[in-house]
């Protein structure tokens, strides 16, 4: 038989089940299956009750037919939560349209009260008279009056029955409140269930490791201890934590949380045990080495036959134990490891119970406010009943007094008619008094009412101060992070090594001068062009007689940050030997790679000669002594040290050689390593101003922050094109809205399914910080949007670093026009979550830049509106399915005609335009780092006018994709934008973040 379970987004699946076998959590399972909702969040619900995951269909009062809900636990608990919001505002109403009654109904009263006074003097004066005709009319009046009177009544008794009703929602509203009391301990004990299961997998999982782990020898029995410990230790901090929570504390546990101390002490001794035994099998290491030299000596003194075997023994056992050793010793440093890893589990279970505990007491909180408000509201039923009874015996009496004027009027007796105006003369005085105390007792709660409001506002000041106090030290926190970070990132990434390899043989003397005139000068570009310090140094190398004679090494100074001692070394040594035409380059590159002390990422090596190296291969045909010799394995160095080698073109016997290194860069696939520069016809006075502009070039090139491009970790990518998807669109074509009616463009109808993908907002907040726990299933929400019919180009349009680009129209409006991706090589996606993780930066990116520009917005509206704040915003995305294909998916967002502007790239760009835009963009790229705690940084900033795309993220952990460069992205964005601190800087003023 079926049942039918309506899902989140109102689908309903059918699910075949036996009712006296199938349990609520094969339900749960089959639901789990197909709609991607985790197993542990799934929450059944049939006739507003939860359906215990143990129990049967039958159990449960389910037969064939019918439908259950499924839903998550904050699902449940905001429809609970909404459903008391509409009644607490109901009952809302309820009570002020009573008031209005009341106040309806107090001066109807008052009305009847003036008449009766009129009627009873006009009456006195018309008997004085003895006017019959009058006297009728006013016996007329008082029939009228008597209607009137009537009516109130009827209203009185609907008054009466409005209070029932109330009495009877606010059953309703405690009933209810109890049953969401109840839901959200049957959530708690989901949720305990959920942490029970992951601890029991966690244990089963440790269980098998130990089984397999005692048919070791001893050594490995030792980690298996180890192990044993590692686990109970991680079992005793989960326990622990699970004790801190109140609301799953029982008596029982606190006995058992006593017992697991006592196994902690246990294991504790035991793992000291472990660690004795290790010492103990150092300690007779040391002692069989010791008597090993013993034995040896007395060898060597006696000539001992018998000694040198038991030596040898001797030294088979100690290399044995010491093999166990190590291998012991290893054992437990990843023990240790795999502790510190169980411990990290347990910090982060602790964060998120903490977080449950957070939730609960909102919810508590919640809950006691509205009870709160329910005692108010009782108590105004109350009074309201005190009030109706004192109206009904008021208007008892003028029942009474009409009654009696009727009579007296009909018998015309002037003595009972005074007797009646001193009766009435005092029930006015008495309802005078009783308005007159109920105003006093009105102006004594207002004046409370008053009272507490202001103690409420001043509480409300207290709490917004030491929050404001918080946030503020919060900041202060996070700008010495930020300023500790910004030291070790100048320290890494901030600094450039140039070293000058000179040939200093007889005829280098004016080339050497030039050089010294470049150092100088071209610290001071490299600053301007990266924002980075450079530590000089140099290799003066000549040929192999010279160097025999200086004892094997050419001279050299390491790095210093002074260009002054590079000067004054150079200017020590003078030009001079060199037997032959070729120099020994190989061996002043060997010694430079090999004996300087590179240490920063970005390196440099500028090689100033007029002779080629050894080699028949480099020589070009001049004088070579050593024709053998082969500079190969020395450029193969720079590569491997990845070491941007300058190579300058001073004269034409150099030629050869260059073309030669040329060609093992190009083998290397290393092109980019080589910088290649001809000074053959510069004059000779001038050549240091072309080196300056030339090691400036280099620096550029070492550090990238020339390079717009986006980076990737795939060095075939980085080959390939540097240029996102949409950007190679917009440069392959002005005007694509009229793809279909290009000459030699073929394209093909289509029908998609279209879906668009959100990133759910409280995900989204919730782990602001720690993008890495989104997830695919449960985070991201996929919204069907319909069926189009639509036209595409049949092949790619333009080629991205990941991507082929096609468009895309719909036939029923042509004026929107889609640009359409796949993955390169001509396949689509072949799952929806495989399109959802094409787009997590885009939509994680879209969500950080909503916030920024809200929050810049609300900053200007508190301060300064004169500030003007772009409204920028990233596209949407949608997800198409082919509906002819089965599973072939694609990822699609509106082109936006206009110039594509690239801001920044991941990997240290930073464009210098002065426009707002670019200044929010850089503004946003910091402030994604500064609001995640520094783990994350969103890059490659850049779009058509206000709408921004195909962003890149720079995580601290560098793997949430191919474009994340990890703390070298961030690191060389930091080090660039240091240059450049005015760049975004009105946009973070406004929002109070400091500079770093």
């Amino acid at each position: 038989m079926e049942i039918n379970v309506v899902i989140l987004n109102g689908k309903q699946i059918k699910i075949e089940v036996q009712i006296e076998k199938t349990t609520v959590n094969d339900i749960k399972k089959k639901v789990m299956e197909k709609s991607g909702i985790r197993f542990e969040d799934l929450v059944l619900i049939y006739n507003n009750q939860i359906l215990k995951n143990d129990q049967t269909l039958k159990n449960s009062g389910i037969d064939k037919g019918v439908t259950i809900d499924a839903e998550t636990a904050d699902t449940l608990t905001k429809k609970y939560k909404q459903k008391i919001e509409e009644e607490v505002n109901k009952w809302r109403q309820k009570f002020s349209e009573q008031q209005n009654q009341k106040e309806e109904f107090q001066e109807q009263l008052t009305k009847v009260t003036n008449q009766m006074d009129q009627i009873k003097n006009q009456y006195q004066q018309q008997v004085a008279k003895g006017n019959e005709i009058e006297i009728t009319k006013l016996k007329a009046t008082i029939s009228g009056l008597e209607m009137d009177k009537t009516e109130l009544f009827q209203q009185i008794q609907y008054f009466k029955q409005e209070k029932l009703d109330l009495q009877q929602k606010v059953e309703d509203f405690l009933k209810l409140k109890e049953d969401l009391i109840g839901k959200t301990y049957e959530i708690k004990g989901l949720q305990k269930e959920l942490e029970y299961a992951q601890n029991r997998g966690n244990q089963t999982k440790d269980d098998i490791i130990r089984e397999l782990d005692i048919s070791r020898q001893q050594i490995r029995r030792l980690e298996q201890q180890i192990d044993e410990v590692k686990t109970k230790n991680k079992e005793l901090e989960v326990e622990k934590v699970q004790q801190q929570m109140k609301s799953f504390i029982s008596s029982n546990q606190n006995e058992k949380l006593s017992d697991l101390q006592q196994q902690n002490a246990h294991l504790e001794k035991k793992l000291a045990e472990c660690k004795s035994q290790l010492h103990g099998l150092f300690e007779q290491v040391r002692t069989l080495q010791s008597r090993r030299d013993d034995e040896l000596r007395a060898s060597t003194n006696r000539l001992d036959l018998a000694s040198a075997e038991r030596i040898q023994n001797f030294e088979m056992q100690i290399s044995k134990l010491t093999a166990e050793a190590n291998s012991s010793k290893k054992s437990f440093e990843e023990s240790q490891i795999q502790l510190g890893n169980a411990r990290k589990q347990c910090f982060e279970n602790d964060k998120r119970i903490i977080e449950l505990e957070k939730s609960v007491e909102s919810l508590a909180n919640q809950l006691k406010e509205n009870s709160q408000g329910m005692k108010e509201k009782e108590k105004l039923i109350t009074e309201l009943q005190i009030q109706k009874d004192e109206l009904q015996k008021d208007l008892d009496l003028y029942k009474k007094l009409l009654q009696q004027y009727k009579n007296n009027a009909e018998k015309g007796d002037p003595k009972k008619m005074s007797e009646m105006d001193i009766e009435n003369k005092k029930l006015v005085d008495a309802l005078n008094a009783r308005e007159e105390q109920r105003n006093k007792e009105y102006q004594r709660e207002e004046q409370q009412r008053k009272k507490e409001l202001l103690e409420r506002q001043e509480k409300l000041k207290q709490e917004q101060s030491k929050q404001q106090d918080l946030m503020q030290k919060n900041k202060e926190q996070r700008q010495k992070t930020a300023q500790f970070l910004k030291r070790q990132m100048f320290e890494s990434h901030g600094k450039i090594e140039v070293c000058f390899l000179i040939d200093v043989t007889g005829s280098m003397d004016p080339y050497k001068e030039q050089a010294m005139m470049c150092i100088k000068e071209s610290m001071k570009n490299i600053k301007i062009k990266t924002n980075r310090d450079a530590l000089w140094a140099t290799v003066a190398y000549q040929d192999f007689e010279e160097r025999k004679q200086l004892g094997g090494k050419y001279k050299q100074l390491n790095f210093t940050p002074n260009p002054k001692e590079i000067e004054d070394y150079l200017s020590d040594i003078p030009c001079a030997g060199g037997g032959d035409a070729a120099e020994d380059i190989r061996g002043g590159i060997t010694q430079m790679v090999q004996n300087l002390d590179w240490s920063k990422n970005f390196k440099i090596a500028v090689l100033i000669c007029d002779a080629p190296t050894h080699g028949k291969r480099y020589n070009g045909g001049v004088a070579d002594r050593y024709p053998n010799e082969d500079i190969e394995d020395a450029i193969n160095l720079l590569i491997e040290k990845n070491i941007l080698f300058v190579a300058i073109l001073f004269n034409k016997f150099t030629l050869p050689m260059f073309e030669e290194i040329k060609k093992i860069y190009q083998k290397a696939e290393k092109e980019e390593l080589l910088l290649f520069a001809d000074l053959e016809n510069t004059e000779q006075g001038k050549i240091w101003q072309e080196l300056v502009d030339l090691v400036s070039q280099a620096s550029q090139r070492a550090t990238q922050t020339n390079n717009k491009g986006t980076r990737s970790k795939q060095a075939a990518a980085n080959k390939r094109s540097q240029t996102g998807a949409m950007e190679a669109l917009c440069k392959s074509i002005k005007d694509p809205s009229k793809f279909d009616e290009l000459p030699g463009v073929k394209t093909v109808l289509v029908k998609f399914g279209v879906y668009r993908v959100e990133l759910k907002q409280d995900a989204f907040e919730g782990n602001l910080e720690n993008i890495r726990r989104l997830d695919i299933n449960r985070d991201y929400s996929v919204y069907e949007e319909g069926k189009w019919d639509c036209i595409r180009t049949e092949t790619f349009f333009a080629v991205g670093q990941m991507k082929q680009v096609f468009l895309m129209k719909r036939i029923s409006n042509k004026d929107e026009l889609y640009v359409i991706k796949m993955p390169l090589g001509d396949t689509t996606y072949k799952s929806q979550d495989e399109a959802v993780v094409e787009c997590r930066s885009h939509l994680i990116s879209k969500c950080l830049m909503k916030k920024y520009i809200n929050e810049l917005q609300e900053a200007r509206d508190r301060t300064d509106r004169t500030i003007k704040i772009p409204d920028v915003k990233y596209s949407d995305f949608l997800i198409l399915k082919d509906l002819a294909q089965g599973n072939s998916y694609w990822i699609a967002e509106r082109f936006f005609s206009g110039d594509f502007v690239k801001y920044n790239n991941n990997y240290g760009f930073i464009s210098d335009e002065n426009i707002d835009l670019n200044h929010l963009a850089q503004g946003y790229s910091y402030y994604t780092y500064f609001i995640s705690n520094f783990n994350y940084m969103v890059s490659d900033v850049q779009g058509v006018g206000n709408y921004f795309t195909d962003p890149a993220l720079n995580t601290k952990d560098g793997n949430f994709d191919l474009t994340d460069m990890g703390l070298d992205g961030q690191s060389m964005f930091m080090v660039a934008y240091g240059g450049k601190k005015h760049m975004g800087r009105k946009y973070l003023d406004l929002l109070g973040i400091p500079q770093p």
